[in-house]
């Protein structure tokens, strides 16, 4: 009812004053409800003005002046806008304002965030053409091993199938038909086993990548070959063994250990690591020879002068050098490069390691099947909502980190280079130096990586492939310590008291140490043989007892246990 008053009052105003009002209500831009206000409050002012006026014409030219005084319509309208935002509530205006300062956050996000996913890497230094410069020598093409093993591995691919379902089988457990067959084999590649042992006499090996590519595109040719020769080595010594050539079965030996040697220094960490599982491959298999053949101690003694060359000067660490390389051109390929923060590119990121987006989630849970029912409009809509923020909670917890908190490119070349030089650092440092320090290689490694998504994964790796290469030496020393022992039994009929009667009586040039203890292998006769071993990861010595895996199997290098290197047992004994 007052609202028709209201507007039959407007009504009754001239048609220049209605006109004015409408005028200013609309020049205001402000809500409704102050709007009417105003219009009540103009009108009012009106009436009153006009109520002593006589005739129509003099109320139309008493409005024209009031019209007049009030001045610019849009002048007057933003005066009043102004006027009433000053008189309302104090929690009006601060609601207000942080509606606005939200609105204004919530627009610089989406900027921050299509800035943030649109970035470019700058591609400014060759990594590849840096490797070359490490890894290749000085030296006449001549004198490259890499040639010669790549021919030998080309030609196996085209003249395996006659082996190849044999390849995971020990030279003891093939019968007799298999034997024969893999015989037969040697004698048509011959070619193959010469190509490889000419290569084991060249001095180096290196390969020149492509300098086009980047430091994870890098092709490593022929490294499963390279184990399947060196499987295929290890059986020409035991078939060389059950024919009594025992000089030429060390000769099988020391070209696989020699092709383990090549794999190493400044390459790739997987091409180091392929060397290692050659050298151990070769270690094992001299254990096992000496282990069921008696042969006489000369062949022993020459076998045991070239094992004491190949070996005295032999560096057991790995080189890191192209490993941190790899480590600067993914950081220069995930980053952007230029106006302000340097800052990771999620989708690079993903291409480079599909990991990473497993640590940015939480993972799911399988709920059980839902029940259907009878829901409501409101129900439905309640349920939308959870959902849409459901997938918002999603998306902040696989992209909030690096968006916000991630390290940027400074600060990531900052940290590998802190993490690499703390692995050269520490790498000459025995398991046993680390343990007696209290030194925990992994943990450490994962606090300076803390928070990076392109190096948490490296660091327990890092730490893991650094214990291997210990594994490694302690099981290439023990080997001489047991090509000793057996040279000693051969010409006194028994063994030593001790490890150290051994360099006292010239059966060995320096006793090796333990790299899990630092001090000799353990040692202990009993009735007509030996036992001798490392005392393992754990760095404890558990009387010569074995780790067993759940099904019961013999692990060398468990997480506990000692590390019985002699009497060579079977996985499954």
């Amino acid at each position: 009812m007052a609202k028709e008053n209201e507007k039959n009052n407007a009504n009754q105003l001239p048609d220049s004053a209605i006109q004015f009002i409408e005028n200013v209500i609309n020049k205001i831009r402000y809500r409704r409800k102050i709007r009417t206000d105003v219009q009540n409050e103009l009108i009012a002012h009106f009436e009153d003005e006009l109520q002593e006026c006589k005739t129509g014409q003099e109320r139309d030219e008493k409005a024209k002046e009031l019209i007049k005084e009030f001045g610019e319509v849009k002048l007057l309208a933003t005066l009043i806008r102004r006027a009433k935002k000053r008189c309302r509530p104090l929690w009006r205006t601060m609601i207000a304002r942080i509606f606005q300062i939200a609105v204004v956050l919530i627009l610089c996000l989406f900027i921050y965030i299509a800035w943030f996913f649109s970035g470019k890497p700058a591609i400014t230094r060759n990594y590849v053409a840096e490797l070359n410069n490490i890894s290749i020598p000085k030296a006449d093409e001549s004198l490259n091993a890499a040639p010669l093993y790549d021919k030998a591995a080309e030609m196996l691919k085209k003249d395996v199938n006659d082996i190849n379902e044999y390849m995971g089988i020990l030279w003891a457990d093939l019968n007799a038909e298999q034997k024969k067959v893999v015989e037969k084999w040697f004698e048509d590649n011959k070619d193959i086993l010469k190509l490889v042992t000419d290569g084991t006499q060249k001095p180096y090996f290196w390969r020149k990548h492509k300098e086009q590519s980047d430091m994870m595109g890098i092709i490593i040719p022929n490294l499963v070959e390279f184990r399947m020769i060196a499987r295929i080595i290890t059986w020409h010594m035991w078939m060389n063994a059950e024919h009594n050539r025992f000089k030429e079965a060390f000769l099988d030996i020391k070209t696989c250990f020699l092709l383990g040697q090549h794999l190493r220094g400044n390459v790739t960490l997987i091409e180091q690591l392929v060397g290692i599982s050659i050298e151990s491959m070769s270690a094992r298999n001299t254990r096992e020879l000496l282990n069921i053949y008696v042969i006489d101690k000369n062949t022993l003694a020459e076998f045991q002068q070239d094992y004491e060359l190949m070996t005295e000067r032999k560096d057991f660490t790995l080189q890191f050098k192209a490993e941190s390389l790899g480590s600067y051109d993914v950081i220069q390929r995930a980053f952007t490069d230029g106006f302000g923060r340097d800052h990771i590119i999620p989708k690079v990121l993903k291409q480079l390691y599909p990991e990473a987006q497993v640590l940015l989630s939480s993972g799911t849970v399988n709920y059980p099947p839902a029940v259907v029912k009878q829901t409501s409009w409101f129900s439905d809509i309640l349920s939308d909502i959870c959902d849409i923020t459901s997938d918002v909670t999603q998306w902040v917890k696989k992209n909030g980190y690096l968006l916000f908190l991630h390290p940027d490119k400074e600060e990531t070349y900052r940290t590998v280079q802190q993490m690499y030089d703390y692995v050269e650092k520490m790498k000459s440092m025995t398991p046993a130096q680390l343990h007696a320090e209290g030194v925990n290689l992994e943990e450490k490694l994962m606090n300076i990586a803390k928070g990076n998504l392109l190096l948490v994964n490296n660091a327990p790796a890092i730490a893991r492939i650094n214990e291997i290469c210990y594994h490694n030496k302690a099981e290439i020393e023990a080997t001489l310590v047991v090509l000793s022992l057996v040279r000693f039994n051969r010409e006194h009929g028994n063994y030593p008291q001790n490890l150290e009667q051994l360099a006292v009586e010239n059966y060995i040039k320096k006793l090796p140490m333990d790299p899990f203890s630092n001090k000799p292998f353990v040692y202990k006769i009993n009735e007509q043989n030996f036992i001798l071993y490392s005392t393992g990861s754990d760095c404890k010595d558990n009387g010569g007892e074995v780790f067993r895996d759940k099904g019961g199997q013999v692990r060398t290098w468990g997480k506990s246990g000692d590390a019985v290197l002699w009497p060579v047992t079977r996985p499954e004994e």
